[in-house]
């Protein structure tokens, strides 16, 4: 219900924080990437807290949705062929650079 929903709701933004400022370029320099996680107040739009971390292979893996989608489209296309994968991503009328 849209009258309840800003009581309780909150947003998540999550941001690569060596984009930002000259402590971010300094961790780029030192090779660390860093992120952080800012929860809003859905009702209010107003920033609850912000937690830092830093990057994990473990959570990079499970996060790759790039990796994912090329897995699901490799599966459909041996299930029911490159032509018709083609028509329902719209390659169908792409042009072709040779």
């Amino acid at each position: 219900d849209p009258q309840v929903r800003c009581l309780f709701e909150y947003n998540f933004v999550h941001r690569k924080a060596n984009n930002f400022g000259l402590l971010g370029q300094i961790f780029t320099l030192m090779h660390i990437s860093l992120f952080v996680q800012i929860q809003k107040w859905y009702g209010m739009n107003e920033v609850c807290s912000k937690t830092f971390y830093t990057y994990s292979k473990k959570y990079a893996k499970i996060y790759n949705s790039y990796a994912f989608r090329e897995k699901v489209i490799e599966i459909l296309t041996q299930k029911y062929g490159s032509k018709k994968m083609e028509e329902l991503m719209g390659f169908k009328n792409a042009k072709k650079v040779s």
